[in-house]
């Protein structure tokens, strides 16, 4: 039996989402998350410090008996899965691969990627789907307004409303088959951007190529939490997560959840 844990890392609540299906799939792993709220946004941050932030979150990590680590940032994956790599010496999945293979798989001749600015300037999407697939057209858009709105705990409203018109209104005009939500925070809107697009637009959410991924490469390793109790969750965040409560509420069921704020890491 294999009882060390499962790391999720992102830059704020974003990966939450895939550490609710992880558990919803895999629910006697002990899960270990990591975000990094008081950096966010990372998408106008530098390559360089998105590098050594990763750095510092994957030594802080390896410290909590941790035997495998998923990138649920995007931003992260696109330009420091390197770093990563090299400093945590186990297993790392990053969430763009797993979504670039689903592209492939689906089929689709035209879609819509939407990302935080330096994943969209570091072209690793518009470049891999390229390689996967020559033939399928790739429009993709930075929407800055995103990430900070929803770590606000913003759900829905008018706010939201307005940010996605301002950010995705061109996608009318190009009809994409798909919409890939390049940032696992977007994935907290997923059904108000459907809605805007009146639900004739596949809305393609990053979160579930990773876990499939997580969960095949898990069991092959023969790394996996053969427990018949349910795992343990502990959520760690750099900033305060007050404002996150009631996202926490809708996301989910478990009563003893540790919550850690303002975990100094560097």
């Amino acid at each position: 039996m294999n009882n060390k844990k499962v790391a999720v890392i992102d830059s704020g609540l974003g990966g939450l989402t895939v550490v609710k299906l992880l558990r919803e799939r895999l629910p006697n792993e002990n899960i270990i998350y990591f975000g990094d709220n008081a950096r966010v946004p990372y998408g106008d941050k530098s390559k360089e410090n998105i590098r050594e932030f990763a750095k510092q979150i994957i030594g802080f990590l390896c410290k909590q008996d941790v035997k495998y680590i998923v990138i649920a940032c995007n931003t992260m994956s696109s330009v420091a899965l390197d770093v990563i790599k090299d400093t945590a010496q186990m297993p790392v999945a990053d969430v763009i691969d797993p979504t670039i293979a689903y592209i492939k798989k689906a089929g689709f001749d035209k879609i819509g990627v939407i990302a935080t600015s330096a994943t969209i300037q570091s072209n690793i999407y518009e470049r891999k789907v390229k390689e996967a697939a020559t033939t399928i057209q790739v429009h993709s858009k930075a929407c800055p307004l995103f990430v900070p709105i929803i770590e606000q705990g913003l759900l829905d409203g008018v706010i939201v409303e307005d940010a996605i018109e301002r950010s995705l209104y061109q996608y009318k005009e190009i009809q994409p088959e798909a919409i890939v939500l390049g940032c696992t925070h977007y994935t907290v809107w997923e059904d108000n951007i459907e809605k805007y697009f009146n639900n004739k637009i596949k809305i393609i959410n990053t979160s579930i190529p990773i876990v499939e991924y997580v969960i095949k490469d898990i069991m092959e390793k023969k790394i996996q939490n053969t427990s018949d109790t349910r795992g343990n969750m502990e959520l760690y965040f750099s900033d305060s997560c007050e404002r996150y409560k009631k996202y926490f509420e809708n996301l989910f069921d478990d009563i003893n959840i540790k919550i850690e704020e303002n975990v100094d890491i560097k």
